[in-house]
């Protein structure tokens, strides 16, 4: 477990979540008011063409033709793991738009589903955003 604690992996994979502009509240209580009516939002145009073609670029390569390897793959599905380690695809999980929905979903959700993201049990408490308990982040 020492061991364990003593590794650091976030210093491999620094987030870069905080580093673009803050969304605008009215874009994001859209898209709640939307999550909320048809239970699905769809962000059209969230990142610009470049970005879509640079990744399209990067990850069609890495699909390998051959397909999944047993009945619960699928014979027929390609993967593609580490995906945010290997390609440009960052940008897409930390766009400030959709971090502030997941922000407001995580708040408005049940204390039930509130109590899956406290997944740190011992000490020394793996998993900390911040410096903070994830869920101290919904406080």
């Amino acid at each position: 477990m020492r061991e364990y604690g003593a590794t650091d992996l976030a210093k491999r994979h620094r987030s870069t979540a905080g580093t673009q502009a803050a969304a605008d509240q009215r874009q994001i209580d859209e898209a709640m008011s939307a999550l909320d009516r048809d239970g699905f939002v769809i962000f059209e145009r969230l990142v610009p063409q470049e970005l879509v073609n640079a990744i399209r670029e990067d990850v069609a390569p890495r699909l390998n033709p051959k397909p999944g390897r047993n009945n619960f793959e699928g014979f027929a599905t390609q993967r593609l793991y580490a995906v945010i380690e290997k390609t440009p695809c960052n940008p897409l999980v930390e766009h400030p738009l959709v971090l502030g929905l997941l922000d407001r979903v995580a708040r408005e959700c049940s204390e039930h589903v509130q109590r899956l993201l406290g997944y740190s049990i011992y000490p020394p408490f793996m998993g900390f955003v911040d410096g903070m308990h994830p869920k101290r982040l919904l406080e």
